[in-house]
Parts: C-alpha cells; sequence; structure tokens
C-alpha cells in the first residue's frame, strides 16, 4: 500500500514536468489551413500534370506541412484537431492502418464513419475537451516510442494518457519516416473513461 501512495505521489510530482502545452483552438485552425492548403496544391498538380508542365517548384509548401505532421508531436496535433473538428475522415489518417481498422471493424456497424464519429464523441466526452498537454517519454519500455499525452476537459476534469506510435519509411526521403499512433482507439477511450469518472 505505501509502495502504491509513493507512486502515485512520485507521479503527480513528475507529472507534467516537460509537458507542452497545445491550445487546440490554435491547432485546429493550423490543421483547417494545411488541409486546405494540401487540397489546392493537389488541384494545381492535377492541373499541371494534365499540362505535361514541371510541377517541382510547387513542393515547398507541402513539404513544410509533410514535415510537421510526420513527426509525434505533429501526428497527436492532427489528430486532437480532428477530434474537435468532428472530422473522421481525418481523424482516422493518425492511426496506424492495421490499428484503426481492427477497432472500426470491431464495431458491428457497415458505416464506419459513424464508428470513428462514435469515438470522436467518447475522446472529446461531448465536446468537453478544451487544450492537451504533450510530454515525449525519452525513455520506453514497450516497443516502439511513445508520448504522454495531458487532457484537459471544460468541466475541470484532466486526466493522461499514454500514446505508442509505429514509423513507417517515407519511399521518397529515406530519411524521414512518417510516424503514426499504434495504440487502439478503445484502449485510450477506456483510459479516458477510467480517469474522468
Amino acid at each position: 500500500m505505501l509502495f502504491v501512495v509513493i507512486t502515485m505521489s512520485v507521479f503527480f510530482l513528475l507529472k507534467g514536468e516537460n509537458e507542452e502545452i497545445i491550445p487546440l483552438d490554435k491547432t485546429v485552425e493550423k490543421v483547417e489551413g494545411d488541409l486546405e492548403s494540401v487540397k489546392n496544391q493537389e488541384k494545381v498538380y492535377s492541373w499541371l500534370a494534365s499540362k505535361d508542365l514541371e510541377v517541382g517548384y510547387l513542393e515547398g509548401k507541402d513539404e513544410d506541412v509533410f514535415n510537421h505532421y510526420r513527426v509525434k508531436k505533429g501526428v497527436v496535433e492532427f489528430l486532437f484537431a480532428t477530434v474537435i473538428m468532428e472530422d473522421p475522415q481525418h481523424f482516422i489518417q493518425s492511426f496506424q492502418p492495421e490499428s484503426i481498422s481492427k477497432d472500426l471493424f470491431s464495431v458491428d456497424n457497415n458505416d464506419k464513419l459513424v464508428v470513428a464519429q462514435e469515438m470522436i464523441k467518447r475522446i472529446s466526452r461531448d465536446n468537453k475537451l478544451e487544450k492537451i498537454g504533450y510530454e515525449e517519454n525519452k525513455v520506453s519500455f514497450t516497443e516502439g516510442e511513445t508520448a504522454t499525452i495531458y487532457m484537459y476537459y471544460k468541466d475541470d476534469k484532466v486526466t493522461s494518457i499514454n500514446l505508442q506510435f509505429s514509423k513507417t519509411p517515407n519511399h521518397h526521403n529515406e530519411n524521414a519516416e512518417i510516424y503514426s499512433i499504434k495504440t487502439s482507439v478503445w484502449d485510450i477511450i477506456e483510459e479516458i473513461e477510467k480517469g474522468t469518472e
């Protein structure tokens, strides 16, 4: 019993020591702008490709967006922005394909966007999510890399979740691996719901 009390005390003393607060209103604004920018670039690329023109000069902006969201913190920002935006199509893109597919198909509903929408609703606790804290874990005893996310809700509930990431090689640049979240959405929801009871 004493060990549990000491462990919990150390957790609360260390909690957020290196935590970076991420205001979700600004993050949503950035993600919406980046999604719009990429959509517009795709239209230009399609038009240029149909004219057999050089498209190389357009890569700068796309490269900046790609570099921001390929790292762990960028993936977390994207994930929680899509939660606030209630955007199931982009929400699922934050996760490792095998993991999100397993989560979506574990529910008996043919409309997987409805399933993803329910996941979003439960993560946000019915639109109560206000901001998050991000803390990269320097040491991980599990395979892959992890980060702790502190979640702050409008009803003054605070909880934390641990996310595990996986890396995928980028075929265009061997030094630019792309992170995605490996943790099951259902495990995330279970942690949130236990932590905010």
